[in-house]
């Protein structure tokens, strides 16, 4: 069987998830394979296979290549034949405990900001200043090469004087910055993780929390490219300084969206030679506005713009039904390095 999904973890593992809803996991430094099981008699993501097209179907498509997401990227609008998300004002840990495994999608949450000080403090001029702005960053540019800058540099870059701003599209991106102990834990005091985002990572050895905590911060147009979030994770993401768009995909569809050596689709020029079945997949789409929270379910691939200079949030959580899978792949990479060393 051809697996759904292929998601690397803990160095040398990697799960490959298959359409009757199976995992198995396979460790590259040793050559073995185990099976992997639910803390809960749940999937860790449901292998649903969803209808061809989203709920606006008065504008369902008349060729293929009216299925390519078209949405102008400086408006709210979403493409015609894209689902959207469906909508919360905010998300209790009761709540969030009750959804069922083949329930999940994701959730836009409006109001779960509403008493963060970041969005009544944090702007661009902010992180200019010192001693925020004296902090040095790792900048992505073309190609996934990363540049080290000054964020004062950086932010100059698409926010400076006109004459002294870069071209657009050679600003690159400021995505994964680890924010927490920037200016002695200033920002992170700004931020109130929700309740629903109990993070079982917590439970692991403190040597092994990942620490999937970040800020993204970059000009209008900059993209993340198609992904899957890394060991099983869902994953926040809270809009606090312009807009965002999201398009997203059900685990399902994985199988349309990713070559055979893992390399996504540009979910707007898709390459039909690479992604011959590209067009079968189901893309969900949304626009986060400032104070929007939107929540990613584990396995859910997506591409993700900025359509204003932007400056967001995430925190990606390892939720309780996956926690025994992760274990047991991180014992199983442990073993591994051991077997293996000289």
């Amino acid at each position: 069987k051809k697996p759904v999904a292929i998601l690397s973890i803990f160095d040398s593992i990697v799960i490959n998830a298959y359409p009757d809803g199976s995992y198995i996991a396979f460790d590259l430094a040793t050559e073995k394979s185990f099976p992997l099981e639910s803390s809960k008699p749940i999937p860790f993501f449901p292998s649903v296979e969803f209808k061809k097209y989203g709920t606006n179907k008065e504008c369902a498509p008349g060729s293929l290549e009216d299925m390519t997401i078209n949405s102008v990227i400086t408006d709210n609008c979403i493409s015609p034949h894209a689902s959207p998300v469906k909508s919360l004002a905010c998300l209790s840990f009761e709540e969030y405990k009750k959804i069922e495994s083949n329930d999940w999608q994701p959730l836009l949450l409006k109001e779960e900001m509403r008493d963060w000080n970041a969005l009544k403090t944090w702007n661009f001029d902010l992180f200019r200043e010192s001693p925020i702005g004296d902090t040095q960053v790792q900048v992505t540019m073309a190609m996934g090469r990363r540049q080290p800058m000054m964020l004062r540099e950086y932010i100059e870059r698409f926010r400076g004087e006109e004459q002294n701003r870069v071209a657009p599209g050679e600003c690159g991106y400021l995505r994964g910055w680890p924010y927490e102990a920037v200016d002695g834990g200033r920002l992170a005091r700004d931020v109130q993780a929700p309740g629903f985002g109990k993070d079982w990572f917590r439970r692991l050895p403190a040597r092994e929390d990942p620490c999937f905590r970040w800020i993204f911060l970059g000009p209008r147009g900059a993209v993340t490219p198609l992904h899957i979030d890394p060991c099983l994770t869902h994953a926040w993401l809270a809009q606090v300084v312009g807009r965002k768009r999201f398009v997203l995909y059900a685990p399902c569809d994985a199988r349309h969206l990713f070559d055979a050596q893992g390399r996504p689709a540009d979910v707007r020029r898709p390459d039909m030679g690479r992604f011959p079945s590209f067009h079968s997949a189901r893309p969900y789409e949304v626009v986060l506005e400032p104070g929007d929270m939107l929540l990613i379910p584990a396995g859910w691939a997506h591409q993700v713009e900025c359509v204003d200079d932007s400056i967001s949030v995430t925190h990606n959580f390892l939720p309780e039904e996956n926690f025994s899978a992760v274990r047991a792949c991180l014992l199983a990479n442990r073993l591994g390095k051991a077997l293996t060393a000289p």
